[in-house]
């Protein structure tokens, strides 16, 4: 059967919670279950209700806030997060917060550094023929001609241009 516990009572039974008496020595001197107890505490928190007007205020920020947010990070590129990220203090946070993977952060390129040495190879072909173009140079160093001709865009190396027969 439900019976009504006073007000009274109520706010004593959780005065004396929170004071730090047991909660089962309490139900059993008051005669009421423990789960009733902890219901109370738990609906009573003893925090303010904020008011319609502000709970709606906040929500609109927040709103916005994440809008912005996600602007942000659509403009940035996977670069730039990177670069955000290194310059942080607590890099794990930063890069869960902007949404991209760890290993990002640490991860250093090999390729520049084969690039630098296969360039000086490639210079170093066109002293001696310096009329090749990418084929024959990669022909000459064995390479893919593909990737010899990246690599002469990337540092601007050309061979010298034939000059046309005037007739």
């Amino acid at each position: 059967m439900y019976k009504r516990i006073p007000k009274e009572i109520r706010d004593e039974i959780l005065a004396k919670a929170r004071s730090g008496e047991k909660v089962v020595a309490l139900a059993d001197q008051y005669g009421i279950s423990t789960n009733t107890i902890y219901g109370w505490l738990s609906k009573d928190s003893g925090e303010e209700v904020i008011s319609v007007l502000k709970y709606n205020k906040l929500k609109r920020e927040n709103q916005e806030l994440k809008r912005l947010l996600g602007e942000v990070t659509l403009e940035m590129s996977l670069g730039g997060k990177i670069s955000l990220v290194r310059a942080g203090k607590i890099q794990t946070v930063c890069a869960d917060a902007l949404g991209i993977s760890r290993k990002n952060i640490y991860y250093q390129k090999t390729l520049p550094a084969k690039d630098e040495s296969l360039a000086k190879q490639i210079k170093q072909v066109h002293q001696t023929d310096p009329a090749y173009g990418h084929r024959r140079v990669a022909w000459e160093l064995g390479i893919n001609p593909k990737r010899a001709l990246r690599v002469m865009n990337k540092y601007g190396i050309k061979p010298p241009r034939r000059k046309a027969r005037k007739y």
